[in-house]
């Protein structure tokens, strides 16, 4: 099949955004978390780093975990992307068959404005 790259590029940017929102709502609970008298902000940034890549398909296909686990990656963005991209360079799949994913990322990509106000009136 041949590759369609359009459909990758626009994943790309709404995954950026979708993961960009995501990341400022992570940012705002290590302040939180950045007590002084609180230190477990090393756990945590590990537990926010590498979970993600675990539910959402990096290493493995999604549907191979458990369904109690698959719920966890329908709320990561990381997961559509990266379903798209793949289905778009590998499977040659047209901007209509993954509309559906391609939707998820972009209401994900909404919630970027709501993470920056979150995000400032935490630092401020």
């Amino acid at each position: 099949p041949q590759a369609n790259y359009l459909v990758a590029l626009i994943a790309f940017m709404l995954g950026y955004l979708s993961c960009h929102a995501l990341g400022m709502y992570v940012a705002c609970t290590y302040w939180i978390l950045l007590d002084p008298g609180f230190s477990v902000t090393n756990p945590y940034v590990w537990l926010v780093s590498q979970l993600p890549t675990i539910f959402s398909g990096v290493y493995f296909p999604v549907s191979v975990l458990p369904a109690s686990l698959r719920v966890i990656g329908d709320f990561l963005p990381q997961t559509y992307t990266l379903s798209v991209v793949r289905y778009a360079l590998l499977g040659g799949k047209s901007f209509s068959e993954l509309l559906p994913d391609i939707s998820k990322l972009f209401i994900f990509s909404l919630l970027l404005p709501i993470s920056v106000v979150v995000f400032k009136s935490e630092i401020f």
